[in-house]
């Protein structure tokens, strides 16, 4: 997202004594804050090796924020303390002795407290600090790391169960992070994630905060719908389609994921270049009909783009870049690992791969049905923009939410498995998928599901193509039936020239499944009683193929006829090639691909200068009783993949 810095008005308060200062070497204060403000109170203190917090809090709502940092004159800032919905509830919280970033300081030289505040207020008692040099060891630091990070997730997940929460949180790259590359993450200094980025696995809901009251709803586009009153399919999941994410499919991908692009992680504030090179890889996979998985440079669109930068961006200048410029392979101008920019001149000249796609649109705006209506079609950068979240990630699809529905997968034993009860108030509503980028080695992990109060907040983008690549031509679009009902899957896109010209021009909707075909435009595949079919191919006369052909019936050799291959063959799937008594079929220098054949007693198959059979799943080469099969100057080949 491109991300502008906001400058809070903020109260400075001088303190030019520091007669408060005890010497147990305390720094009392006893001030009561009520908005965001500034206060400067280390003029006689010119280093600090940790501080500390005692205060008291009043929170009035579940929009509150209290967040207290300490700011150093090397333009570092340390996060002191901070409270928000679920970590505290409402009321009044006394705190004491806390020091979230601010234990361990090494020698920093202090400048101000800043306390930014929501709906809420805060008294800041004193602070305690000494200058002593710590001799603590890094390992040890980092097992008090690890033991906040656990308070906080326990208070976190107990909460989350008392209020019958949908969600999981637990340990991630972002929770890891600290405050001031948070704020890079999130867009915004006073971002208030209400435990976002403890995210694991679940339904988040998407909030409102922005409504001071419920009469205020109607003002807003509502995202609350049900499956009754919308007539596309309940749920749609680009991870799924053929089955590509279930590994009895010839689809299969080998991982969840499916059709779409593995996990990453993204650097500084540059989800909005993640959200669009994740979109064009995964639509690569889907125009050319196979989990192809390039792994594209964001930090070519970081830094070449002229239009954003590890600070922000928006996803549209992204596609803007990829449509017009293309994007280069990771290897050519790799994501930095320190998260430090560097310029587009150190790119590589020669990648290996640049993709460019043919075009992008802003659509889905208006209402839910509309983005069903798009994100079907393919997937989606979207950009999820409010008060408390900035964020853009890739569209993957949505599900209706059921009674019965298991919406977390928690391994921790504590935390199980969450079920939709009868009567809960997300029965109906729509859970928007997207795949994320804050890392994560469990696939499952790597993606959120949300619940959108108002559905304002969601801006997405249509990639469409033709794709133009460096490897890969529109000739290497596969166009196969794979489960035989006569139906063929392309991808996306219109019906390219490697589909045979016999194929129906409506695409199956689920190859994966002989018992369903093409999908209408709410996402619903045809039921089929039986396959489609297509009349056998006879030769019954002596016939050379020297140009690629492809079938879409059986294909025979009859009366004492000659059948010569000296190019490329492809049959269906499940289809099988006959060659009759006192026939023959020659494959000169040619392919076969899918070569199921039956080779009839005093038939005769031959394989030449270096010809090649390509059998795949159930295919079989069957010589009968007294059929002659020369192989000497061929190839068998089995397929593991379509």
């Amino acid at each position: 997202m491109r991300i502008y810095r906001i400058i809070n008005v903020l109260t400075v308060i001088f303190i030019a004594s520091m007669s408060s200062i005890t010497k147990a070497e305390n720094i009392n204060l006893n001030k009561t804050f009520k908005n965001d403000t500034t206060i400067y109170i280390f003029n006689k203190i010119s280093s600090l090796n940790n501080l500390k917090l005692n205060a008291t809090l009043n929170i009035l709502s579940e929009r509150s924020l209290v967040r207290v940092v300490l700011g150093c004159s090397d333009n570092k800032e340390y996060l002191i303390y901070e409270a928000y919905s679920p970590l505290v509830n409402p009321g009044s919280i006394g705190i004491n002795s806390v020091c979230d970033e601010t234990e361990f300081l090494n020698n920093v030289s202090p400048v101000y407290i800043k306390v930014l505040i929501n709906e809420a207020d805060i008294t800041i008692k004193s602070f305690s600090f000494d200058n002593k040099v710590s001799k603590t060891t890094d390992t040890e630091i980092d097992r008090v790391k690890t033991v906040k990070h656990k308070d906080k997730l326990d208070k976190l997940n107990q909460d989350l169960i008392t209020k019958n929460k949908k969600w999981h949180a637990g340990i991630n790259n972002l929770s890891k992070m600290s405050y001031m590359d948070k704020k890079l993450y999130f867009g915004v200094e006073k971002y208030n994630s209400l435990g976002l980025e403890y995210y694991n696995d679940g339904i988040f809901e998407l909030k409102d905060l922005e409504l001071k009251s419920k009469s205020n709803l109607s003002k807003v586009k509502s995202a609350v719908s049900s499956a009754v009153q919308s007539p596309y399919i309940d749920h749609f999941d680009w991870r799924e389609k053929h089955g590509a994410n279930i590994s009895s499919s010839p689809y299969y991908t080998g991982t969840i994921n499916g059709w779409v692009s593995p996990i990453k992680s993204q650097w500084a504030n540059t989800c909005w270049a993640y959200a669009a090179v994740g979109v064009t890889e995964t639509f690569v996979n889907l125009y050319y009909n196979q989990c192809i998985n390039l792994d594209l440079s964001e930090h070519d669109i970081v830094s070449c783009s002229s239009k954003g930068s590890s600070a922000g961006g928006w996803p549209s200048d992204a596609l803007d870049e990829i449509k017009y410029f293309g994007v280069v392979d990771e290897n050519c101008f790799p994501n930095p690992t320190d998260a430090i920019e560097l310029p587009c001149s150190r790119q590589c000249s020669n990648p290996t791969e640049k993709i460019r796609i043919g075009n992008y649109s802003l659509g889905g705006y208006s209402n839910e049905d509309a983005l069903k209506k798009l994100v079907i079609k393919s997937p989606m950068a979207s950009s999820i923009y409010c008060s408390y979240l900035k964020h853009a990630m890739v569209l993957v699809g949505y599900m209706t939410i059921k009674e019965g529905d298991v919406v977390t997968h928690s391994t921790a034993s504590a935390y199980p498995n969450v079920t939709i009860q009868a009567g809960d108030s997300l029965i109906g509503k729509t859970c928007w998928i997207f795949k994320n980028s804050w890392g994560s080695d469990n696939p499952k992990l790597g993606y959120m599901y949300f619940v959108v109060d108002n559905f304002s907040y969601i801006t997405s983008y249509s990639v469409s193509g033709p794709i133009t690549s460096l490897q890969f031509t529109n000739n290497d679009i596969k166009c196969v039936d794979l489960d035989g009902d006569g139906y063929y899957n392309w991808g996306v896109g219109p019906k390219p020239a490697s589909c045979p010209a016999c194929a129906s021009n409506e695409e199956d909707g689920d190859d994966s499944n002989p018992n369903l075909g093409p999908m209408d435009a709410y996402g619903f595949c045809r039921p089929l009683t039986a396959p489609l079919t297509y009349p056998a191919t006879t030769i019954s006369s002596n016939t050379t193929w020297n140009t690629k052909n492809m079938l879409c019936g059986n294909l025979v050799v009859s009366n004492g006829a000659t059948l010569t291959i000296s190019n490329k063959l492809i049959i269906p799937v499940n289809s099988t090639i006959t060659i009759s008594a006192n026939s023959k079929l020659i494959v000169d220098g040619g392919t076969i691909t899918y070569a199921n054949i039956v080779a009839e007693s005093g038939s005769e198959l031959t394989l030449q200068n270096s010809a090649v059979l390509q059998l795949y799943k159930n295919d079989e080469l069957n010589i009968k009783t007294g059929a002659i099969f020369n192989d000497n100057y061929g190839d068998i080949q089995i397929l593991s993949k379509y």
